[in-house]
């Protein structure tokens, strides 16, 4: 079922679909990686592992990752591949600490502008490709 998530001062929805990491509850605490440093999107996130996994102990780590795309990617092209580009460098960054984290979960947000829904719409509308890595199930969406 997607968890629709808003945050109170910029209305920013985020959808996630959880559905796909049904697990029972971990033993140890669940390590969550983020490749974002934004409050907004930390937030979102820790809303979002809060609500699925209630009572469970979670450590959120935030990582200063690079999009390698523009500072406002233009399309869903764009978007993917900052996302999955901020994904392989927090992966990076992590890797190449001295006390690397084990991480359970890996999330990626990149937002970037499109066109309106009609070609009548003159709109630019603020959209976010998602990436959620199950490290235990090799499952990404």
């Amino acid at each position: 079922m997607p968890i629709p998530l808003y945050d109170g001062k910029t209305k920013m929805k985020v959808v996630v679909f959880f559905f796909l990491f049904l697990t029972t509850s971990m033993a140890h605490a669940i390590e969550v990686g983020l490749a974002t440093t934004s409050t907004v999107k930390v937030a979102a996130v820790i809303g979002a592992f809060q609500s699925f996994f209630p009572g469970q102990k979670i450590s959120f780590h935030t990582y200063k990752a690079k999009s390698d795309v523009a500072d406002q990617p233009v399309g869903e092209k764009w978007g993917i591949a900052g996302a999955r580009n901020r994904l392989k460098n927090a992966k990076a960054i992590n890797a190449a600490a001295k006390h690397a984290k084990p991480i359970d979960y890996w999330i990626s947000i990149e937002n970037y502008i499109a066109p309106g829904s009609t070609i009548s719409d003159p709109r630019w509308i603020d959209r976010a490709a998602v990436i959620i890595e199950n490290v235990a199930t090799g499952i990404t969406v």
